[in-house]
């Protein structure tokens, strides 16, 4: 297995003091569970994913019900629009479609640098940032480029798309804001420490940001006007906040999750585990889902932060980001394994070992859970089963969360390439 750890690539994996910059607008293996276990295979699926179309009437008329049935490509989806799909980073959506059978590339995409993170892709439009200090905007169909922007150091973080805007973060301090047809410049804002993993959010014309000067930022996703700023106690380093409900959840690597107000960035309550949070928290039904470097996955009441249940089976820390669907969340550890927790008691349901850590967030859709491994492989699994249906292989390590939007799965790696996956 090949790991090429350039500059960049050992700064965004494994973090280490950001980068100063002047203060700009803003300024200042225990494997305990008793579950089958699934090892990887290259090749062709094994059962053929079902059609998750359906409907809603009871007739018993099955040509009335035939009729109602749709073809997911028929039903439009709203894209990804942001890291883990949405402002509460369920990583999920609902109306979006992707491969569940054996892939290939329709397109491939390459630079010199790697990628690390997540592209938005909005409109037949694809926005990713590379480690070459670019954001490129990509036909989503042909990969053809469309425009790009260079910033003054690495990009490595997911970009956010809202209403004909793209915002980015960079390793050079800063926040973009970006017009989504040209790629020019609107406005920019400047902090005291380097924007890492931690992705951009849009809510209520809101930008919500974290950087390695241990703060959260609050700004006016229209003029970049600073709102407010929470500082915690150490970096908010790969944790992108969630936002729903006038609250906003982010997790730091002083331990604590916090719960500040949408609107004011006053405290609302704190949770402490025993590790760094690099997870970002997703909300779902009034829970909070957050992974910590202690070894365990969480859940807690969203209003007050009191605790619901731990699971603890994972080996090692989780780094990524829980996806919530179906009463199910999805969670990656640095153990190797994808599990798969039930929501409302934090059993285990099934779990699926590849052959490398996990950092990337998986993401769910139409059935399928899509998962990175730092075994160069991107796994399509069975989210009810954890059975596998597919892999495929890149050149290295895929740091970087896949996305899956009509009908092609979106992946990132540390070998210089964005892959287009559609069904072979």
């Amino acid at each position: 297995m090949s790991r090429r750890y350039t500059r960049r690539t050992y700064l965004i994996t494994f973090g280490g003091a950001g980068a100063a910059g002047l203060a700009g607008c803003i300024g200042g293996d225990d494997d305990s569970a008793e579950t089958d276990d699934h090892s990887p295979s290259n090749g062709d699926q094994e059962d053929d994913h079902p059609d998750e179309g359906a409907t809603d009437d009871s007739s018993s008329d099955d040509t009335q019900a035939d009729d109602q049935e749709e073809d997911p490509a028929d039903i439009p989806g709203d894209g990804a629009p942001m890291f883990q799909y949405d402002a509460t980073n369920t990583g999920h959506a609902p109306y979006e479609y992707g491969p569940s059978e054996a892939v290939t590339a329709q397109w491939e995409f390459d630079r010199e640098e790697g990628i690390g993170s997540a592209p938005a892709v909005v409109d037949g439009t694809v926005y990713a940032g590379f480690w070459d200090n670019h954001l490129y905007a990509l036909d989503a169909d042909t990969g053809t480029e469309q425009w790009s922007f260079e910033t003054d150091d690495s990009i490595g973080s997911t970009p956010a798309v809202a209403d004909g805007v793209v915002y980015l973060g960079s390793f050079d301090n800063s926040l973009y804001a970006l017009d989504t047809d040209s790629g020019e410049q609107l406005w920019s804002v400047e902090t005291d420490g380097d924007i890492r993993l931690a992705s951009i959010t849009v809510a209520d014309g809101t930008v919500f940001f974290g950087s390695l000067d241990s703060s959260l930022y609050a700004v006016d996703a229209g003029t970049g006007d600073e709102i407010w700023t929470f500082e915690t106690d150490d970096y908010v380093w790969a944790s992108t906040p969630a936002v729903t409900d006038d609250l906003v959840y982010v997790g730091s690597h002083d331990q604590t999750l916090y719960a500040l107000s949408e609107s004011t960035g006053e405290l609302e309550w704190t949770y402490e585990t025993s590790g760094a949070i690099s997870s970002s928290p997703s909300v779902v039904d009034g829970t909070v889902y957050v992974g910590s470097n202690d070894n365990s996955l969480y859940a807690l009441d969203a209003s007050t932060g009191n605790p619901e249940w731990e699971f603890d089976d994972p080996g090692a820390s989780i780094h990524s980001s829980p996806s919530v669907v179906d009463e199910t969340v999805y969670v990656g550890s640095l153990d190797s394994h994808v599990y798969a927790v039930d929501a409302d008691s934090g059993e285990l349901r099934w779990e699926y070992e590849t052959g490398d850590e996990i950092r990337g967030s998986a993401t769910v859709v139409d059935g399928v859970v899509y998962v990175g491994s730092y075994d160069n492989h991107l796994y399509g699994l069975d989210a009810d089963t954890g059975d596998h249906l597919w892999d495929f292989e890149t050149g290295e390590t895929i740091l970087a969360t896949p996305v899956a939007v009509d009908g092609t799965v979106y992946a990132g790696s540390t070998d210089g390439t964005l892959y287009a996956l559609v069904s072979a």
